[in-house]
């Protein structure tokens, strides 16, 4: 009688065991796949974000600018416009409410630009019945610099809407759509200028 001899394994049963850790090592790489996205997704949303900021302050830097002429504007038509004083008081509360001043949001940026293209506006119309201050070297200066201005806030206004395009985009797309309320990170606002206020203050007096 032939006797068996056992060796302790049987290599067709070894040969229908699944690898060992298949299924753990899958999900560990899912895992890393999944936590390298969301960090790359933020990292980008909050560089976007700061994009956002950085030409929102661009405009608001413009309009401080513009603001900061103000003065000077009032004293080269006072010059030639003295009983205008419902106007220059006009102007010394907007330019004192303006100075120094950031505004906190685009949409106070926007107001304050505004309001200072009214007052503005009112002063070249004084300015339209004197033509001796039309014709003024300080008076021409003071209208290149505020062309500077409404110039630069035209410029910084659409590289702010482009920029903002791009943020308010990213934050729809996926995986920016589940990151950003993480986040914290919401749509950005447009500049938006009111339909009246979207035409330049007529300089050629």
């Amino acid at each position: 009688m032939e006797e068996k001899i056992d060796v302790g394994y049987d290599w067709r049963e070894e040969k229908t065991k699944p690898p060992v850790g298949k299924g753990l090592i899958t999900l560990l790489l899912a895992l890393v796949l999944i936590g390298s996205t969301t960090l790359w997704s933020y990292n980008s949303l909050v560089s976007l974000s700061e994009a956002v900021g950085s030409a929102r302050a661009q405009i608001e830097s413009n309009i401080q600018r513009k603001a900061d002429l103000l003065p000077n504007l009032v004293r080269t038509v006072k010059a030639y416009a003295k009983h205008e004083e419902k106007v220059f008081k006009e102007v010394a509360a907007l330019r004192a409410d303006a100075s120094g001043r950031i505004p906190a949001d685009i949409a106070q940026a926007s107001r304050l630009n505004r309001s200072i293209d009214g007052v503005m506006a009112r002063l070249m119309a004084v300015a339209e019945r004197y033509p001796e201050l039309k014709a003024s070297e300080q008076f021409l200066q003071l209208q290149a610099q505020i062309e500077g201005a409404e110039n630069r806030i035209n410029v910084t206004r659409m590289l702010y809407n482009d920029t903002v395009r791009e943020y308010n985009a990213a934050l729809r797309r996926i995986p920016g759509k589940f990151v950003a309320p993480l986040a914290g990170l919401k749509p950005a606002p447009y500049f938006e200028a009111e339909k009246s206020a979207k035409k330049k203050i007529r300089l050629d007096l």
